[in-house]
């Protein structure tokens, strides 16, 4: 990663997982100003699959929305999870029955959209500090 010259180490490895291209590029945009890898993006679960398998560095933590095209982040988290039972998850998604739907899901927490990009990286920032 650099930054004005320097190279600078990464502060975590981030997988988006979002069907809106927009908010895609906009994570994308934030997490890389704030130190951060971002290891790659999907919009639907077979998707992130894919990308997770052939990740050379796999993800601190994964940025999933509920709501994909053609699947659930849900049930791609959980598909994620199998694989790599450490794998952390970040929902942002406009389920507001989420919460009690996460059991058996290693999700650090929910943050509802509409949420701030300040909300999304003191998030991540918590997060990180705990891995």
């Amino acid at each position: 990663m650099r930054q004005r010259g320097k190279v600078m180490e990464s502060k975590g490895n981030i997988a988006i997982i979002e069907d809106n291209i927009e908010l895609q590029f906009l994570y994308k945009m934030v997490l890389e100003s704030e130190g951060y890898t971002v290891a790659y993006t999907a919009r639907n679960g077979e998707k992130a699959l894919e990308e997770y398998k052939r990740c050379a560095h796999r993800p601190d933590l994964f940025i999933i929305d509920n709501r994909l095209y053609n699947s659930s982040g849900m049930d791609t988290a959980k598909d994620i999870q199998k694989i790599d039972p450490k794998a952390r998850f970040l929902f942002a998604t406009v389920d507001r029955n989420l919460d009690g739907r996460m059991e058996g899901v290693n999700a650090i927490g929910v943050l509802y959209k509409p949420f701030s990009m300040r909300k999304l990286t003191n998030t991540i920032h918590s997060a990180m500090e705990t891995r």
